[in-house]
């Protein structure tokens, strides 16, 4: 069923956005650096051409425990920004510098370009970042700080396969998270001090994403 509520999921039930049967985006809240970069509904998916960076919120506030589901896919063609990188996305994350929620600054203090977020609280996986060399999760602290641990530093064969469809699973337990990609777990990192709810966004650079079978459930498992 196609999302029609933007309070926040106080009790998380069945959420999903079916890209062809909606034409705006009144459910997303895109801050993209370049006048070239553009989101929009196209053919049934949300579809992201980047010029420069692009974080695109949800604007619903998730709470956990939920799980996190999307289908990816990465345009490896002939085009201005078929970049083949950076198939990122932050989860349950907030920003100190906003406390109300947020959004209630970002046109202040973020533009789009990455180093912007570095001061948010959230779960963090830049899967094939790096021009396609790198998959990596972090959890920003708010501060400032992005701690990288060994274990967290992938590369081959964990990174984007183009114009494929890539399925993307995240969970959010009450003592850990994890990230899958076409079902096989990349990271599973418990929490002593989880992030229990906040905001949802896909994250890029330079690249052209197209997302399709966005959906938010209660988690089972």
């Amino acid at each position: 069923m196609a999302c029609h509520s933007s309070t926040p999921i106080e009790e998380p039930s069945l959420f999903s956005i079916e890209f062809d049967k909606v034409s705006d985006l009144d459910y997303w809240s895109p801050e993209v650096e370049g006048p070239l970069s553009q989101v929009s509904i196209v053919d049934g998916a949300l579809d992201i051409e980047a010029s420069g960076g692009a974080t695109i919120w949800l604007k619903q506030k998730l709470k956990a425990p939920i799980e996190i589901q999307y289908t990816a896919f990465v345009v490896g063609a002939e085009g201005p920004n078929d970049r083949v990188s950076d198939l990122n996305c932050f989860w349950m994350a907030n920003d100190p510098r906003c406390p109300e929620d947020i959004f209630s600054c970002a046109d202040s203090i973020r533009t789009g370009k990455f180093p912007d977020y570095h001061q948010i609280q959230t779960y963090y996986v830049g899967y094939g970042g790096h021009n396609n060399s790198k998959t990596r999760f972090r959890r920003y602290t708010g501060t400032g700080d992005r701690p990288l641990l060994p274990e967290h530093d992938l590369a081959e064969p964990h990174l984007i396969i183009p114009n494929k469809d890539i399925k993307v699973h995240i969970k959010v337990y009450p003592d850990r998270t994890t990230y899958s990609i076409n079902d096989e777990l990349l990271f599973d990192y418990p929490d002593e001090s989880p992030y229990q709810e906040g905001w949802f966004a896909f994250r890029t650079v330079r690249n052209h994403l197209k997302i399709k079978d966005f959906s938010i459930n209660p988690l089972k498992d």
